[in-house]
């Protein structure tokens, strides 16, 4: 577990925490400092992360970003409590305060000081390189550590210039690899065509060859070795070539490895090691497990039975919501937690596109940026500025990410790039088609079924890009604000980019209405041409004067039908367009009338037949609630699980519109916090304060996490076995503990 409390010291004892999340085990210890020795220990209830203090003979245990904190012990002496001098520190030192005789020291941005206890007064400051992480006092002596990677020592004395003397690998006596070992760790490296990640080596010979793996790569290596008499010496190896950070020795049986599942992108194991076990921890899709040194002894990990995925902005190209996934099912576990944090993300706020995944690998949307990362282990594969590409207030426009079968598509201003999911490097750059250029158009929607790619051309500056206060207070949720069209879509070969065909619209194509299934695209066009003059409208100027439902087909854009759409008139807030197993679902919101005190907000549900545009049936739903919410109440987006439709907190036959007795917890009763519901083939999982689940067969309601809490519309992901989490959290002020992606996998059972 990390300790991540630091170490205080009370009469020749040390205190220290450790863990993060309670639900995995957060613990508090004292331990005698000469030996090591526990003498007391406990477990808590809370994330331990700041560092101790002593208050009212009590320890005292920050919890990250919640200030309250909590007292875990009595101490063998009343310490002095902290008092009002903790407000004494001014702002912009946030980073890291410590106590010290009668001053408090705060680090900030390039500076640190030290204030009075009596009067906040500034005693001394100074500057340096990079923001105050750290801080310690020892022998009359400051010490301060920045993100910079700098290390300070402040002292009354003279100073003097530290020097850092570092060793190189190649510099190291005593680190000559014998060429077999060379040769071995190339033919591994090669054979499995794993160069990042994590690497399990079980038996840790001399050392030299995990040396190598590591040297030869951007692997993470972990040596399983079951003789205790070889670790001091391949540790010794290890720390003299330099690789302490990147090689690791854990003593202990190969024959029950004590790893999570799916965990390693390489295993490499003799003939006789257990295989079963090997493969247990051996990540899917592409992960790869060495028996030997033959190519016979080489097995690549296919994708898991069942599992899902979640290639586009709502799941899959039809937007359905749901990943399908069938692996999500009894107790989660924490698979890994870390990076990306919340610096490089979109103010939650703002609500994004939903990150994506597809064969093991996670695409996670930031600040004009899109990071890929190993779903299993969270290993960052890259991390690529893409400029013109961020998004905001996506629920009322479409998303600009899509994930096909070998490339991950991302939409900036006028160009679409195609990356190869892996590495992040562009394939290739695809433009909108010629004909739809004669003036100015940006990339709007982008969807891939098949073989076919499909985009939409919209007007410049139509889809939200700036974040601001502004935005939040008045586009972000609330009442009658203007989603984003299209004037055009076009399809190309997915994977030569060739242009097969265009559809310029007669009116502004509704981009949420956008989606690709049944060998066709739909959507909602305007039968007003007026509508063609902005990229944005409110919903009654699209729809007020009639609408049409219109499917063209994937391959050639001919059109197939286009049926008069009149009863979405009404419509005012939001209209999604989902479909599945043959059916196309509307479901737009509206107000019953403008009485903030009597009128209620429903949603108008539109069922029809994929096949021919033909209604099946519909249904008013009314949310029990108030008009004009401010937390995304006219926001809620259908879900689909196989026959069944999903309108929280409604529930439906998809074919017949029967209702269904679903359980739901909160039917009369709003859940905590705002985002819509993402779906597996068995839960669904959304915002309740923190992370939570809900059981679709038990009605059973989980909460996943206590420190962490979701985004603002989509980042909770079901698919490949796992519940994905990236950190959208982002300019979130409340009193949540941390800010982390992280993943959970279903508990193992014994």
């Amino acid at each position: 577990w990390p300790v991540r409390t630091g170490v205080l010291f009370e009469d020749g004892a040390a205190w220290a925490c450790a863990g993060v999340f309670p639900s995995q085990g957060v613990y508090q210890v004292k331990l005698d400092p000469r030996d090591g020795k526990v003498l007391e220990s406990q477990t808590l209830s809370v994330t331990a992360q700041g560092y101790l203090e002593q208050s009212g003979g009590r320890l005292f245990v920050p919890t990250g970003r919640d200030p309250a904190g909590a007292f875990v012990s009595k101490l063998s002496r009343r310490g002095k409590p902290v008092g009002k001098e903790v407000n004494s520190i001014p702002s912009e030192y946030p980073h890291a305060f410590i106590g010290a005789g009668d001053v408090r020291i705060g680090g900030g941005d390039g500076k640190l000081a030290a204030f009075r206890v009596r009067d906040g007064s500034k005693v001394w400051s100074a500057e340096v390189e990079g923001r105050v992480l750290g801080l310690a006092v020892s022998r009359g002596r400051l010490f301060a550590s920045t993100d910079r990677g700098f290390l300070y020592c402040f002292s009354p004395a003279e100073s003097v210039k530290g020097e850092v003397s570092l060793a190189l690998p190649w510099d190291q006596p005593g680190l000559a690899i014998p060429e077999a070992v060379e040769t071995l760790a190339a033919w591994y490296l090669q054979k499995s065509g794993v160069d990042r990640g994590y690497c399990l080596l079980l038996g840790a010979g001399d050392g030299t060859l995990a040396c190598t793996l590591a040297r030869r790569s951007r692997l993470q290596v972990i040596v399983r070795e079951p003789d205790g008499g070889k670790i001091a010496q391949v540790q010794a190896l290890i720390d003299s070539a330099g690789l302490a950070d990147r090689v690791f020795v854990h003593q202990g049986s190969l024959e029950e490895l004590p790893y999570t599942d799916y965990l390693f992108n390489l295993v490499i194991a003799g003939p006789a090691e257990k295989r079963s076990e090997v493969l247990r921890v051996t990540r899917p899709s592409g992960g790869v497990a060495i028996f030997g040194t033959t190519d016979s002894a080489v097995v690549r990990k296919e994708p898991l039975k069942g599992a899902g995925e979640w290639s586009h902005f709502y799941g899959d190209p039809g937007n359905s919501a749901c990943s399908g996934d069938q692996l999500l099912e009894g107790e989660l576990k924490l698979q890994w937690f870390g990076q990306p944090g919340p610096r490089p993300m979109i103010d939650r706020h703002h609500r994004t596109a939903a990150p994506l995944y597809r064969e093991g690998r996670m695409f996670v949307p930031g600040e004009d940026r899109v990071i890929g990362v190993d779903a299993y282990n969270g290993t960052i594969l890259w991390d690529r500025s893409i400029p013109n590409s961020r998004r905001v207030v996506v629920f009322r426009d479409c998303s600009y990410l899509a994930a096909g079968a070998d490339r991950l598509y991302v939409a900036a201003a006028d160009q679409l790039l195609a990356l190869d999911p892996q590495t992040g490097q562009t394939r290739q750059t695809l433009t909108i088609p010629e004909p739809l250029r004669k003036e100015k158009r940006d990339w709007g929607y982008v969807g891939v079924l098949g073989e076919v790619l499909v985009g939409s051309a919209v007007l410049p500056g139509a889809s939200r890009r700036d974040q601001s206060t502004r935005l939040t207070q008045t586009e972000t949720h609330w009442d009658d604000v203007p989603a984003v069209g299209s004037h055009a879509l076009f399809g190309m070969s997915a994977r030569e980019g060739k242009v097969l065909w265009t559809y310029a619209a007669r009116g502004l194509i509704l981009n949420p209405t956008i989606a690709l299934a049944e060998g066709k695209v739909l959507f909602i066009e305007s039968a007003s041409s007026q509508t063609l003059a902005r990229g944005r409208a409110k919903l009654p100027e699209v729809l007020g004067k009639g609408s049409f439902l219109v499917a063209v087909d994937l391959k050639t854009g001919r059109e197939l039908y286009r049926k008069p759409r009149n009863e979405l008139s009404a419509i005012q807030h939001n209209l999604y367009l989902s479909c599945a197993r043959g059916r196309v679902v509307l479901a737009g919101s509206r107000n019953t009338g403008p009485d903030k005190k009597k009128d209620r907000l429903v949603f108008d549900l539109l069922i029809l037949d994929a096949a021919t545009g033909e209604p099946l049936w519909s249904r008013t739903q009314n949310q029990n609630q108030p008009i004009g919410g401010d937390h995304g109440e006219q926001d809620v987006h259908p879900v689909i699980v196989g026959d069944r439709l999903f309108l929280e907190p409604g529930a439906y036959n998809l074919h017949t519109g029967q209702p269904i007795d679903w359980k739901w917890p909160f039917a009369r009763k709003k859940r905590s916090g705002c985002g819509t519901i993402s779906a597996s083939a068995s839960r669904f999982f959304f915002r309740n304060t923190n992370i939570a689940g809900f059981d679709l067969s038990t009605g059973k309601l989980s909460s996943l996490t206590t420190e962490t809490r979701p985004g603002c519309w989509i980042n909770l992901i079901p698919a490949g076995g796992l519940l994905l989490a990236p950190e959208a959290s982002s300019g979130c002020t409340c009193n949540f503990s941390v800010q982390t992606s992280l993943a959970l996998i279903p508990a193992r059972k014994k």
